[in-house]
This record gives structure tokens, C-alpha cells and sequence, in this order.
């Protein structure tokens, strides 16, 4: 990679961060979501903060049992981590990391890992993202996902639903699936000590493959502050 390039992704993590609340990053991901359209303003705002709460709140409680580790947390809870030579991605979507309910499986992609840290140990974006390794976020972001879905409770999703369809007494309903993106993000924030939800990292991982999508990442992500949809910071 030139030295050019690499400024100018610096240059894009700089002009994010100034906006890069949990909220503000939070917003975007809800944006996503093909169910968003259908939420009022406040509504929104409601769910985001109700995801970034458990995300945050679900963090404490597995810190507080296992620690910060992910791979000791991973160990502890019976979940196998299987680092990954290969890469297992789909079209222009590059995969980084998932996890398989059935056997708790955790998969790490190391190729798709390792471009990450190639930006962070350049320029010093590792010490201003407060993030070292890209293997250890990814891991407690998939954590979140074994814990949300084995929860007595039930998953965030399924708890927060939407009205499609209302026909006399009947209701068609769906769950949104961007809250456990969003709670993710934040539980891995929370268990790593991140300084920012890990949806920033769309930065790095967009720029090397779609540059013009990390640029309008940082729009968007500025955008969001200046209408004051991202306005709760945590």
C-alpha cells in the first residue's frame, strides 16, 4: 500500500472521529436495517439506546464472571474459536468473522484480519482507535452474538419487534436485526475498553476494496451528528 493511500485513510478515520459517538454510529447501522423505514424518529432513537444498553450491560455481567479476555470468555462458555487460513467471502461482501449456533462456533478469517491490522500498525491509527489487534474485536463482537442467542431471555431481535401487516385482529410482526449489530459493537466497546463502537472500523475495512464506500461512511456518520440523531453519547 502507497503512502498516499494510507493518509488518506487516515484522513478518513480523522474526519470520523469527531462524530463517532456510540449513538451517531449506532444510527447508521439502524438505518440499514430494511425494517427502518417503518420506525418514527423517536422510535428509532428508543431502539438504539435499548441496544447500546444491553450491549454494554451484557459485557459487565461476562467481565465480571470470566474477565476481558475473549478467547479466556470463549473457553469458559464453551465456545470453539477456529482461526481460519482461508476466507469464506461472497460477492464484494468480505467476511471477517461469524458465528454458528449450531455447535457455538466462532470462525475468524485470518486473511480478511489481517488487512485490518496493516492499517492500525501504520501511522498510528492503532493508538488513535485505541484498538491493536482486529482479532480480539471481532471475536467478543461474534461473542455477543452466542450470548444474545442462548439467553433465557430470548434475543434482542425478537423483543423489539415491527408492525408489517395489520388485517383485523391480525398482526404480521418482524424483529430487527441490525439491535444485535448495534448491541455487538457495543459489548465488544465495552469488554475491550474501545474509545469507539466498533462500527468505526467500516473505515478500515472498507477503504482497501471500495474506498468510495468509506467515504461516504465518514458522510454519513457526519451527517447523522449534524441533524442530532446521534445526540446520546455513551
Amino acid at each position: 500500500m502507497n503512502d498516499l493511500a494510507q493518509r488518506s485513510c487516515e484522513d478518513m478515520l480523522r474526519a470520523a472521529l469527531p462524530h463517532a459517538t456510540a449513538q451517531q454510529l449506532a444510527a447508521l447501522i439502524l438505518a440499514e436495517d430494511p425494517q427502518a423505514a417503518r420506525l418514527s424518529a423517536r422510535r428509532a432513537h428508543e431502539l438504539v439506546d435499548a441496544a447500546l444498553t444491553d450491549g454494554v450491560e451484557l459485557a459487565a455481567r461476562v467481565a465480571q464472571q470470566w474477565g476481558h479476555d475473549p478467547d479466556q470468555i470463549a473457553a469458559a462458555a464453551g465456545i470453539e474459536v477456529i482461526d481460519v487460513d482461508g476466507s469464506n467471502d461472497y460477492g464484494s461482501t468480505r467476511v471477517y468473522a461469524e458465528y454458528l449456533p449450531r455447535g457455538s462456533r466462532v470462525y475468524l478469517y485470518r486473511p480478511a484480519l489481517a488487512a485490518i491490522d496493516r492499517h492500525l500498525c501504520a501511522d498510528g491509527l492503532a493508538a488513535l482507535l485505541g484498538v491493536y489487534a482486529a482479532r480480539e474485536v471481532f471475536l467478543a463482537h461474534e461473542l455477543y452474538h452466542h450470548f444474545d442467542l442462548t439467553r433465557a431471555a430470548g434475543p434482542l431481535a425478537s423483543r423489539h419487534r415491527v408492525v408489517l401487516l395489520t388485517l383485523g385482529r391480525w398482526r404480521w410482526t418482524s424483529g430487527l436485526s441490525s439491535l444485535a449489530e448495534i448491541a455487538a459493537g457495543a459489548f465488544a466497546q465495552s469488554l475491550l475498553e474501545l474509545r469507539c463502537h466498533a462500527k468505526l472500523l467500516d473505515v478500515l475495512t472498507l477503504f482497501d476494496h471500495a474506498p468510495q464506500a468509506a467515504e461516504r461512511f465518514v458522510r454519513r456518520l457526519r451527517e447523522t451528528g449534524e441533524t442530532g440523531e446521534g445526540d446520546i453519547q455513551r
